[in-house]
């Protein structure tokens, strides 16, 4: 019987670093290099979906891990906070976009063509889930494929003193909504006002039961590894 060790680290240990690499010439977008360093010498894995980035909400922590609140959140993505020059977390613009009230009073074109992407995205999504459901053999409850299914998808392998490096672009008007929650097809916007200078960073936090959710073929196949749980906090850069 292989043993599973899950592992509460500082951030010390695992290190996050941001570094710009590219600025596009205005406040719009911006390319950054990730580099996630495991600084020990034990081999870890760490569930990050490193596909886009969610806003950061004052007040998050690694406590939500139930199935209604990784909808609401999707705990695997980066979280991307913005400081205002009074070194506040800048988190009172944030949006949800389209606005439902909006779409609402929108024409029925708008609505029809909205319709049909989520409906479509929704379609894209089920496939994948209930062909997860039968590769890895799960009893189909789906709310604990989804969990299941994001979480194993998600796994990277650090073995001692690796680093993975990464290349990603932000674009504030347009940061991920989850793709399990019921209005997945709107997405976040950060509102940064013009002629003010702001700083990011990333944050990022697992709680250990999240690991609840992998099977027992999956932890198999992690034997060797410890599990990632805690928070990572990135540098600060300047966005201007």
């Amino acid at each position: 019987m292989s043993l599973l060790f899950i592992a509460v680290l500082f951030n010390s240990q695992i290190k996050l670093e941001i570094t710009l690499i590219k600025n596009n010439g205005d406040k719009l977008t911006k390319q950054i290099e990730i580099k996630i360093t495991n600084k020990t010498n034990d081999k870890y894995v760490i569930p990050i979906d490193t596909t886009d980035f969610k806003p950061f909400f004052n007040g998050e922590n690694c406590l939500k891990y139930d199935l209604f609140s990784f909808r609401e959140t999707n705990d695997l993505l980066f979280a991307l906070a913005f400081i205002n020059p009074e070194n506040n977390l800048f988190n009172n613009k944030i949006y949800n976009d389209p606005d439902p009230s909006l779409l609402l009073h929108s024409s029925m074109k708008v609505k029809t063509e909205f319709k049909k992407e989520k409906d479509s995205a929704n379609k894209t999504y089920d496939r994948s889930i209930n062909r997860w459901i039968k590769d890895f053999g799960l009893n189909p409850n789906r709310n604990w494929a989804e969990m299941n299914h994001k979480l194993f998808s998600s796994v990277l392998f650090l073995e001692p003193n690796q680093e993975i490096v990464l290349k990603r672009h932000i674009d504030p008007l347009k940061l991920s909504s989850s793709k399990m929650h019921e209005t997945g097809n709107y997405f976040y916007s950060y509102h940064l006002e013009k002629n003010v200078k702001y700083n990011f960073q990333l944050f990022y936090c697992i709680d250990k039961k999240m690991y609840e959710y992998l099977t027992r073929e999956q932890k198999e196949k992690l034997s060797g590894y410890q599990l990632f749980s805690g928070n990572l906090r990135s540098n600060v850069l300047r966005w201007d």
